[in-house]
């Protein structure tokens, strides 16, 4: 073979590689893009329909909604029953309310003036022993509330402090008095005591005498008048 002939077929050969390697560099190209699309196909496939549906297969299994809606239903139970609960304890404490000591006469209870802040504030509060009340003795004072026009609270003192006496089941107005706070907010407030009794006793319907532990009660509340 002459020096032509093998310089064409070297021309040839080199021709056929290079359209060869193109066309097979289109094909690789076209296979990437298709692979890829699979593979994207799969993935959403997979986090969308199949994962769940493992998910769910594999909690069946184990029994994860029945127990989940078991506690959810038991939790529902609970709270149902601590409403009617509560409506219980409401209807019991109407029906059956704590016994009072005594009873007060909310006309006759009364600031005697208008009261400054700063001074002494006097008032009056009419009241009486109830018949549960005449077994308790003497009260003790655990605090004293003045409420201002704002709805401030204090706890006033006294200029004189004396010990509450045992009443009777006879009405009585004795005067009781505190120092208005200079605080206080200027319009109408009110006054009132919490008292704690002890030494109550009741006899129930069985003749049996049956003692109470120190109850502690308020009194009316009085309004006071808080001027400049």
């Amino acid at each position: 073979m002459n020096e032509e002939a093998q310089r064409k077929m070297k021309a040839g050969f080199l021709r056929w590689a290079s359209e060869v390697l193109h066309t097979s560099s289109r094909t690789i190209t076209s296979l990437g893009i298709v692979v890829a699309f699979l593979f994207m196909a799969m993935s959403w496939m997979w986090d969308t329909i199949m994962l769940p549906a493992v998910r769910d297969s594999g909690a069946e299994i184990l029994g994860i909604p029945d127990i989940v809606h078991s506690v959810q239903d038991v939790g529902d139970m609970v709270a149902a029953q601590s409403v009617q609960i509560e409506r219980i304890d409401r209807r019991i404490d109407r029906l059956e309310p704590e016994p009072r000591v005594a009873e007060y006469d909310e006309l006759r209870s009364q600031a005697l003036a208008p009261c400054r802040r700063g001074e002494t504030c006097q008032i009056t509060i009419r009241s009486r022993r109830t018949d549960f009340g005449e077994t308790c003795d003497a009260p003790t004072v655990t605090k004293r509330i003045f409420v201002d026009a704002k709805g401030g609270r204090f706890h006033p003192q006294r200029q004189v402090v004396t010990v509450p006496p045992k009443q009777d089941d006879e009405w009585s107005t004795p005067t009781v008095d505190f120092i208005v706070p200079f605080g206080a907010a200027l319009g109408v407030g009110e006054y009132f005591i919490e008292l704690e009794y002890t030494g109550c006793n009741a006899v129930n319907v069985d003749g049996v005498t049956v003692n109470f532990p120190p109850l502690t009660q308020k009194t009316l509340s009085v309004l006071v008048e808080v001027v400049e």
